[in-house]
């Protein structure tokens, strides 16, 4: 039915998508507000000049978290 080449190329693409699933979920589950101050997250996500109104955002956010207490 399947020659063996279409098998390997089909295994390559199944453990592509898995791979890539893998990854969209577990940026889906970590990638929030409590991560902030995690070094892996200001390493990759809060890096470059672009990211630096969100910085002083988050700034502003922990005021605001710390006045309500």
């Amino acid at each position: 039915m399947f020659t063996p080449q279409e098998r390997i190329t089909g295994i390559i693409y199944v453990i592509i998508v898995l791979l890539f699933t893998w990854a969209g979920i577990w940026c889906y589950r970590h990638l929030n507000y409590q991560n902030v101050d995690k070094p892996w997250f200001r390493r990759f996500i809060l890096r470059g000049r672009e990211m630096a109104p969100i910085r002083k955002a988050l700034v502003t956010l922990r005021e605001i978290d710390e006045f309500e207490q």
